[in-house]
């Protein structure tokens, strides 16, 4: 089993990934935004508030947050 400080890595790096994902999607512009369907712009809107939420638990070392996302969809 990794440890505690493996994990955490691992998390950060990924979040790293996604935040750089979403600066990508944002440097396209709102133009390019209109061009999602309701869903995947409502996906989008939930995946930027996740990462929001990870990273704060992330850099507070919690392990819970109000209002968690557990899903996606």
């Amino acid at each position: 089993m990794p440890s505690n400080e493996k994990i955490h890595k691992a998390i950060k790096q990924q979040l790293g990934y996604v935040h750089r994902n979403l600066k990508h999607i944002e440097n396209l512009g709102i133009n390019s935004l209109h061009t999602l369907s309701n869903k995947e712009h409502r996906d989008l809107l939930v995946i930027q508030k996740l990462y929001r939420q990870q990273s704060i638990m992330s850099k507070e070392e919690r392990s819970s947050i109000d209002d968690r996302i557990v899903s996606i969809s």
